[in-house]
């Protein structure tokens, strides 16, 4: 579950053998389209769109409303795959960690059902402190399934894995995950019983759209 766009990062390579790729992407983003597209990366509780990143560039929060940002993915994801027609699957999973907060715009903050099931945000910068908010999940889903209907409409039959985890591990209120959509469950572990079971009744809410889905419990 490491940097899978930028293979040199950890000492990676992928193999002629590897048809399935998953893990925290868009390491590349802040490099690439800090400068041209500051609108690609989330606008912080203060107003401003934040892009000191501080220790960990490689891994941005992002405005997942902003429809530049699903266009320039997907066409990214397009050519991925017809470079390497044998590739099932390519990860769409959101970055972890990093100092930028979750975006606040107005149009992300639409996707976020007010019914949602309530979870603690955390926001890091500019001040370190966590708020009362509603599960992320709807907008996380959104953002996927843009991407997805326009990876599928070019690449039918391909696969895209989307963690389903943190601020979005709650199943979705409102938005059902595309069916090229594999879910990559980070839900409870296995080091007590009360985590097991919460894992599994988790998986089982998730696994009633059909979707593929993978358990890998954040049991470190």
């Amino acid at each position: 579950h490491g940097f899978n766009d930028d293979p040199l990062l950890l000492g990676w390579q992928r193999t002629p053998e590897q048809l399935y790729e998953w893990g925290h992407v868009y390491g590349h983003l802040f490099k690439k389209y800090g400068k041209q597209h500051p609108e690609f990366f989330a606008l912080q509780p203060a107003g401003t769109r934040e892009l000191d990143l501080g220790r960990w560039p490689e891994c941005p929060t992002m405005c997942l409303a902003n429809e530049e940002l699903i266009r320039v993915t997907a066409s990214n994801l397009v050519a991925r795959f017809k470079r390497s027609p044998g590739i099932k699957t390519l990860s769409i999973c959101l970055p972890d960690g990093g100092n930028p907060s979750v975006c606040m715009c107005s149009a992300c903050r639409r996707l976020d059902p007010v019914n949602a099931p309530p979870i603690k945000l955390y926001f890091y910068a500019l001040l370190r402190q966590k708020i009362d908010y509603v599960s992320l999940t709807d907008r996380v889903l959104d953002f996927s399934n843009r991407i997805a209907e326009l990876v599928t409409a070019e690449c039918p039959g391909k696969l895209l894995s989307v963690y389903v985890y943190s601020d979005y591990v709650h199943p979705p209120v409102t938005v059902k995950p595309h069916p090229s959509l594999v879910l990559l469950s980070v839900s409870g572990e296995y080091a007590s019983r009360e985590q097991a079971n919460w894992a599994l009744d988790n998986i089982s809410a998730w696994s009633r759209f059909g979707n593929q889905i993978l358990w890998r419990p954040n049991a470190l």
